[in-house]
């Protein structure tokens, strides 16, 4: 991509968004790799076969218990992508010198190779959840209060013997349901030592609107417990708050004490609090079946990517908040460069809507539903 905006001389003045959104659109894997347990294994297997198949001919080059690791190598692919940069640079300009695109393909290939290596030679470990792995470790972290005063985690979990820390926002409609739930449990538990904190994310400046915004949902859901501005830059928060609201149990040292709760459960904060009381074990179990509903074992994400785009007519438009809800939670993006938002999600029915949007459009108060599977989203904007 690079060297065809030098070649095509792209600066902030000329930039040839389209241009760069095709050559951005021409990535191609180098190796992919799959890892699969053998209850899984001929699933997985049937899924690399064929030269045409995304993912290559697997081929094994690790175990690990009862896993196995798999590599994969498209010769298809690779050979496309090269196919496609020639008639791309071929409809731009006719000038574009062959050694260039020899010279990538050389790379591409070296790459490659190197990177099957490093694969070979790469330790290999079974894997943990994310949010029980974190069980044991200390949470701290620094941020402002809502008047912008600087607060630490150490004293405030030191005012709890447990404190289930709650991600939420007033933009987020399931975390505003559960409120009633939470404000029950706190007034009942508080006595023996249980709080809440909440970490409100919000988007934008804390203006003086936003803080009295977030005053009055509190008051209007009797929120009596303290909440404070969502951390930024916060290593392990950005890798376990996927969505919203997002719970994690605490004690008075910051010690996580259960595996994180994703989604407003409600069923799960109850039976936590009680396991950390006995001392049980707390399990990082699937959401429980329906009444008369057989449990089914928990099964491999396959998840992929749903597609959002904030357009005025055929014009991207950068830096539209968009909000993606499922039964549980609601997970946030802004848009690029390209007017793309993109959602690694499980196919499923979501809910899209548009927060908010740059100075000098109208928000549309439309609601999209995903009920065709990962086909694209559009919104439209108008000028105001």
């Amino acid at each position: 991509k690079e060297d065809v905006e030098r070649y095509f001389n792209m600066t902030e003045d000329n930039y040839d968004g389209a241009l760069a959104a095709r050559v951005s659109s021409l990535a191609c894997t180098l190796v992919n790799v799959v890892v699969s347990d053998d209850d899984h294994l001929e699933q997985t297997l049937n899924q690399g076969l064929g030269q045409k198949d995304p993912l290559g001919k697997l081929t094994e080059f690790n175990t690990c218990g009862s896993y196995r690791f798999y590599y994969g190598v498209n010769p298809d692919q690779s050979n496309e992508i090269f196919k496609n940069y020639n008639e791309l640079t071929g409809e731009m300009t006719k000038d574009l010198p062959a050694e260039k695109i020899d010279e990538w393909k050389a790379e591409f290939e070296s790459t490659q190779s190197g990177v099957i290596e490093v694969l070979k030679s790469a330790e290999v470990r079974e894997p943990v959840p994310l949010s029980k792995s974190l069980v044991g470790q200390k949470f701290s972290f620094e941020t402002l209060d809502l008047d912008g005063n600087p607060v630490t985690s150490e004293e405030l979990f030191a005012q709890n013997e447990i404190t289930m820390v709650n991600a939420w926002g007033t933009w987020c409609g399931y975390c505003l349901n559960e409120m009633e739930f939470l404000g029950n449990m706190y007034r009942e538990l508080k006595d023996e030592g249980f709080g809440i904190l909440g970490l409100e994310y919000e988007y934008g400046e804390w203006t003086k609107d936003l803080i009295a915004q977030s005053r009055n949902i509190q008051e209007q859901y009797n929120v009596t417990w303290p909440s404070v501005r969502y951390p930024e830059n916060h290593e392990m928060l950005e890798s376990v708050v996927v969505g919203f609201p997002t719970s994690i149990f605490v004690d008075k040292d910051g010690v996580i004490l259960a595996p994180i709760i994703s989604g407003a459960r409600t069923d799960k904060y109850r039976e936590t609090y009680e396991a950390i009381k006995a001392g049980r074990a707390v399990s990082a179990e699937q959401p429980a079946a329906e009444d008369g509903e057989e449990k089914q074992p928990a099964q491999p994400d396959e998840a992929s990517v749903y597609h959002v785009y904030v357009r005025d007519g055929e014009k991207p438009v950068a830096g539209a908040l968009i909000q993606f809800c499922d039964d549980t939670a609601c997970h946030v993006g802004i848009t690029d460069e390209n007017g793309l938002a993109a959602f690694d999600e499980q196919e499923g029915v979501y809910e899209v809507h548009v927060l908010s949007v740059p100075e000098g459009y109208e928000l549309p108060d439309t609601v999209q539903k995903t009920e065709n599977g990962f086909e694209d989203i559009v919104f439209q904007l108008k000028a105001k």
